[in-house]
């Protein structure tokens, strides 16, 4: 990588970073597994979490979360039941991984291939997302290829556009975060990747 494409991801990383981070969101970037993986297992501590279900994350970081949720004593549960509402309500935090991160909105972009996918960013009331920095576009029309690569595996999928912490406005104009899904949601970087 030559350091004008280094300088550019560096660019792309702390503008979505400034974005996700005005959505009330937190940001951390990670230039290891292991790093990755610590600072995801102290999100969720920080957050009062004590239990955690993680679901296909990156191969690359997979082990290295596994050891940190484990050496933070945090509960982790893998496997699921033929209830994934029953299984994600259960649990404090969820880790899932992205397939884009679009900088201007400060978006994180999942694809979810079923229920248990698809509930894993909306049921805990934390949730961690991985995302790889050569993943982070700046436009949302720069994240359709990406988008297209990752819809032609599965016949159906659904496709969530995350940007911080659920918040719902009242008819009072009050701004209320966590009403209707996670209180706190963020995103961990992986730079090297």
């Amino acid at each position: 990588m030559t350091t004008s494409t280094k300088e550019s991801r560096r660019d792309l990383i702390h503008f979505f970073a400034e974005r996700f981070q005005k959505l009330n969101g937190v940001v951390e970037t990670a230039s290891t597994p292991e790093e990755a993986a610590t600072k995801s297992a102290e999100m969720i501590v920080s957050n009062g979490g004590r239990s955690v279900f993680k679901l296909k994350l990156f191969s690359e970081i997979d082990h290295q979360v596994s050891t940190a949720l484990s050496s933070k004593r945090l509960t982790v549960v893998d496997e699921a039941s033929d209830n994934p509402l029953e299984v994600l309500s259960s649990v404090d935090a969820g880790l899932s991984t992205a397939v884009a991160a679009i900088a201007e909105t400060g978006t994180l972009v999942e694809v979810a291939y079923d229920d248990l996918d698809r509930l894993l960013s909306s049921l805990p009331r934390i949730h961690v997302v991985f995302v790889k920095s050569s993943t982070i576009v700046e436009r949302v029309s720069d994240a359709a290829g990406i988008l297209r690569s990752a819809m032609e595996k599965a016949k159906t999928c659904t496709v969530s556009f995350i940007s911080g912490p659920s918040r719902s406005g009242d008819i009072e104009q009050r701004l209320v975060v966590g009403v209707h899904g996670p209180h706190a949601v963020a995103a961990v970087v992986l730079e090297w990747l």
